[in-house]
């Protein structure tokens, strides 16, 4: 059993070093974003609410930027075509397909964290896990769409996970906070 976590992880840490190389990216261009924001706030003060919030939309566009090139621009258009709407297909015989499926399940943790933090609807359990839900489904029918990717329902189900876990995440921490400094650490 430990032989083949091994096995999983290492694979799971091969395929992961693709969105490095967009975070890199990600992470200029969220840089000129916040640089820009910092002189608007300059030039038209905003409080501090808007302080801390452009740092987590920093953070989401950084997300968003990984997230369209791992779902769209990381494969050639037209490559992939086909459709599934087998449950527990992805999972497959392999440990190549088992890192897929957990790979799905970690691409949307994000989502989970950071939508609750920045809008005050999505801090419902359904509300970010229905939107994440549509959101895949979307992302799913623009891969079929585009050639980009299989469209797969087991995607959907792996990364509505992901943003299940996410919230999951979101809500410990935003007891904790509540708890040890009795306030939230969202403004809105």
């Amino acid at each position: 059993m430990l032989q083949k976590i091994k096995y999983l992880s290492f694979f799971i840490k091969g395929d992961m070093m693709e969105p490095l190389r967009y975070l890199i990216v990600a992470c200029s261009i969220g840089m000129v974003f916040l640089m820009l924001l910092k002189m608007f706030d300059m030039i038209f003060p905003q409080g501090k609410h808007f302080h801390r919030k452009k740092y987590v939309w920093t953070l989401i566009l950084i997300y968003a930027i990984v997230f369209i090139n791992v779902g769209f621009f990381s494969r050639e258009p037209g490559t992939r075509t086909d459709v599934s709407l087998k449950l527990f297909e992805t999972w497959g015989n392999s440990m190549i397909a088992h890192a897929y499926f957990v790979e799905n399940i970690i691409m949307f943790i994000p989502y989970g964290i950071l939508l609750p933090i920045a809008f005050k609807r999505i801090r419902k359990i359904w509300m970010c896990v229905g939107s994440a839900c549509m959101i895949s489904c979307m992302l799913e029918v623009m891969q079929h769409m585009t050639g980009r990717g299989y469209a797969q329902i087991d995607d959907v189900m792996t990364n509505t996970i992901g943003a299940a876990v996410g919230y999951v995440v979101w809500k410990i921490f935003d007891k904790l906070r509540l708890v040890f400094f009795k306030k939230p650490w969202y403004t809105n």
